[in-house]
């Protein structure tokens, strides 16, 4: 026999549940505040600073190429998008120019492959499939072969003009064979001579003009970085394909960057029989297995294998009178899950893994000492797949993670992390494959391509996804007061924030009921936005700032109070807000008056008698 047995308590006990500031004083706002440590899930808001939750924006389509598998998007400049894709016969680069919503395909590989990378440096984009040799090419600028040098050698600077077209171009670059022309007008014509107006030099145009640069003896790489050091600028590339055919994906590579603006870099990968800071170099770390991730960091190489991290950099030594020569200097070499993904922060690098996200932080000034946090562990991430995942950087406080979600082939979940506020929040409805950064002073604008269709998007712009609505949700934790074993009546709650008219949030009320049973929506209601500006609301304050100006006009904050018992008999309670929004809201605060009844205690007593 099971008794429960009941036990009065003070009935006049209360419990209230306030989410206060963070961050400091807030004098601006209410003293009250949203704590994000109090959700279990939050998706499709930002959490700031003073504990407000606001409504993420949406996406614009920008660009669209039909029927076309994506696979890779960045930044070139403030004004060109670098992107790729697959169409099923090629792999294609290309590039996209904002401000003339125009595309110009750059180069086309030799196979159709979805996993195009690349790097930028400075105005050079350089770029591989896998299956190809490394190129590269310039914004804004195209490469002519010549042969028949004569009178002189052509400069840096000058300009060139064709003798039979009257086409000129501006020297940028040179190597052996090769110039790099911007400034452009014409058309350069096979054979015809050109002339330098500054050095005399004349040559025949071998070809027309090109917009793609292959290296000579490179690599295959499906990892490329640009590493800066005090010894220089460097190319690295990782999980190759050598020339002889054999696919070495533990061994990096690397060639000898941009050191003359004037000279073409990286015309071809050779090492000469003496050591030189020109070598290429080459790292081995077999027992990590596929390398699958090259970070560059404060003058640090970050190699991310499937089973292992290797944190490095080089150094120069002396090795006879001739010269000096590269050596590795590893800070960090150990087994242990390895990583899919990583970016560099000024907060240190963060990667994912199959165990979670974490962060790579220097703790001295002489890179001596590293350390590994986990940000967010396996408890969080049972559903979630990081391996095509990419992490991108802000430029500010947040870093976004696209990764899949509940079995999916393809990117369709995003995890949004605030490094200053150690926030995790969730973005649904954005299928992304790769994102990329666009900074514009101190503006930052982001751009993504879709992991399903050939699509280019503005980021967070407008309030809905690609004209879809976006779906808000904030799940609190369960609350079960200041006595977990009391039966409870909650007898007000007060849910404050600045809600357009237009806006319908549910707020369902679930409850654990006096024998523990989950009882979801046991209470439901609704919240909509004033359509009239008041110049006042709850507890006698002005209004939130001046208002806001939307679509519907301007729009102050609200305040919304339901009391008489909204939910009544339970021992703990969850509040659960959802919104399919268009228009833009936020939550400010959300409080709860709780009154314990009786206690209620649950013991195995029986009136059997003993074996």
């Amino acid at each position: 026999m099971r008794f429960n047995i009941q036990q009065p308590v003070k009935r006049n006990q209360k419990t209230n549940i306030n989410y206060g500031a963070i961050g400091g004083q807030n004098q601006r706002d209410l003293a009250t505040r949203l704590k994000p440590s109090e959700a279990v899930n939050i998706q499709n808001y930002f959490v700031t600073g003073d504990g407000r939750l606001v409504t993420r924006q949406g996406l614009t389509l920008t660009e669209e190429v039909a029927s076309v598998t994506p696979s890779w998007i960045d930044t070139l400049s403030s004004d060109v998008l670098v992107y790729a894709y697959d169409d099923a016969t090629n792999s294609k680069i290309a590039t996209y120019t904002i401000s003339t919503d125009t595309s110009a395909v750059i180069n086309t590989f030799t196979t159709n492959r979805d996993d195009v990378v690349g790097v930028r440096s400075g105005n050079y984009y350089i770029a591989s499939d896998g299956i190809d040799n490394i190129g590269y090419f310039y914004n804004g600028g195209k490469f002519i072969n010549y042969d028949n040098l004569a009178v002189s050698t052509f400069t840096a600077g000058e300009t060139v003009t064709g003798n039979s077209s009257g086409a000129t171009g501006q020297i940028k670059a040179i190597a052996t064979g090769v110039l790099l022309l911007i400034s452009i007008t014409g058309t350069f014509e096979n054979d015809e001579e050109i002339e330098g107006d500054s050095s005399g030099a004349t040559a025949d145009v071998d070809g027309v003009a090109y917009d793609w640069y292959e290296l000579t003896s490179a690599p295959t790489a499906k990892e490329l970085e640009i590493y800066i050091s005090y010894i220089g600028t460097f190319l690295f590339a990782g999980n190759l394909t050598d020339s002889n055919g054999d696919i070495v994906d533990y061994k990096i590579k690397w060639a000898d960057a941009i050191t003359d603006p004037t000279v073409l870099p990286f015309t071809d990968w050779t090492s000469s029989a003496t050591p030189a800071p020109t070598d290429s170099g080459v790292s081995l770390y077999s027992a990590g297995g596929k390398l699958n991730s090259l970070t560059s960091h404060q003058s640090m190489m970050f190699a991310f294998y499937d089973d292992a991290t290797f944190v490095f950099g080089l150094e120069a030594i002396s090795v006879d009178l001739i010269g000096l020569a590269q050596t590795v200097v590893v800070q960090q070499q150990s087994l242990n899950n390895g990583g899919f993904s990583s970016v560099s922060t000024p907060k240190g690098v963060f990667f994912a893994n199959e165990n979670g996200v974490h962060v790579f932080t220097l703790n001295s000034s002489d890179n001596i000492s590293i350390e590994i946090s986990n940000i967010l562990g396996e408890n969080k991430i049972e559903n979630l797949d990081f391996t095509d995942s990419q992490i991108q950087w802000d430029g500010k406080d947040r870093i976004y993670i696209t990764c899949k979600k509940s079995g999916s082939s393809t990117n369709n979940f995003v995890l949004v992390y605030d490094i200053k506020l150690k926030v995790w929040v969730e973005f649904t409805g954005w299928s992304l494959k790769r994102m990329t950064r666009i900074a514009l002073g101190n503006k930052n604008e982001l751009y993504g391509i879709s992991s399903i269709e050939g699509k280019i998007y503005k980021l967070f712009d407008g309030y809905n996804d690609e004209d879809l609505p976006i779906n808000g949700r904030i799940l609190t934790r369960q609350d079960s007061g200041n006595n977990p074993n009391a039966t409870k009546d909650m007898q007000d709650i007060w849910i404050e924030g600045i809600f357009s008219p237009s806006t319908e949030i549910k707020v369902g009320m679930h409850k654990w009921d006096t024998r523990n049973r989950g009882i979801e929506d046991a209470k439901v209601f609704w919240i909509s936005g004033n359509d009239q500006n008041s110049d006042q609301f709850g507890f006698d304050k002005t209004s939130f700032g001046k208002g806001y100006q939307s679509v519907e006009g301007v729009v102050t904050e609200d305040y919304f109070h339901k009391g008489r018992r909204p939910l009544a008999n339970f021992l703990k309670y969850q509040l659960e807000l959802t919104s399919s929004y268009e228009s833009p809201h936020e939550y400010h605060f959300i409080s709860t008056s709780i009154l314990s009844k009786r206690e209620t205690k649950f013991n195995n007593f029986s009136t059997s008698k003993p074996s």
